[in-house]
């Protein structure tokens, strides 16, 4: 692919995993320029997709609904979401452990929040700080 300000290469792999992502950027792009030709403030669209994330950024922070989990194990719970998501084991290393409850607690809220997530339920199970 290419245009006036470069070129980039897909693998034929990742081909189809690309085009798709691009659709959807697309398509999200055409609901903001709607949304801005309905006179729509920059607040109240930043607010839209922040809303859409919500429950995602919250359980990385370790909040779930009313319960609240430690504050430390937030750069953990980051590469958990990233495990969770497809995410190369060697990026997505944590040295701690997690227990089942919030690891499937994560996984829903991703998914809640439009995250695609790979990992079934079963695949969340028994986490010990190397088993992912």
């Amino acid at each position: 692919m290419g245009d006036a300000d470069g070129g980039l290469a897909v693998p034929r792999a990742l081909a189809v995993e690309v085009l798709e992502r691009a659709e959807q950027i697309i398509a999200n792009e055409k609901k903001i320029v709607a949304w801005v030709a309905e006179g729509q403030t920059i607040e109240q669209i930043t607010a839209k997709g922040q809303k859409r994330v919500e429950p995602a950024t919250d359980a990385v922070r370790g909040v779930y609904g009313s319960k609240n989990l430690p504050l430390w194990k937030f750069p953990h719970r980051y590469k958990l979401a990233a495990w969770l998501t497809g995410g190369p084991k060697t990026i997505c290393e944590v040295r701690t452990a997690f227990a089942d409850e919030e690891v499937l607690m994560l996984r829903d809220a991703l998914i809640r929040s439009g995250y695609k997530v790979v990992r079934e339920p079963g695949e969340c199970k028994g986490l010990g700080a190397s088993n992912y």
